[in-house]
């Protein structure tokens, strides 16, 4: 049986999912739902994609006829 030789990657998906994953988990423990929901939408306003994420917003807000566009990280109950 052969065995496939390791290469190395130039960058490590998994990895960089987990560290970012960890390093947000450690941020809201121990948070409220009400206070994770607002670490979430803070995020969502400031972070690297808030560009990205107003636009789609606004773009939903001129498609829709009736009702409040609700944000996806704000939970409901």
């Amino acid at each position: 049986m052969k065995t496939k030789k390791k290469t190395e990657k130039p960058f490590d998906c998994v990895a960089s999912k987990r560290k970012a994953q960890s390093r947000i988990y450690r941020r809201i423990k121990g948070l409220t739902p009400k206070q994770e929901a607002a670490y979430f939408d803070k995020a969502t306003q400031t972070g690297p994609f808030a560009g990205m994420w107003k636009e789609l917003v606004a773009k939903n807000r001129k498609t829709r006829t009736s009702g409040k566009l609700a944000s996806p990280t704000r939970r409901t109950a």
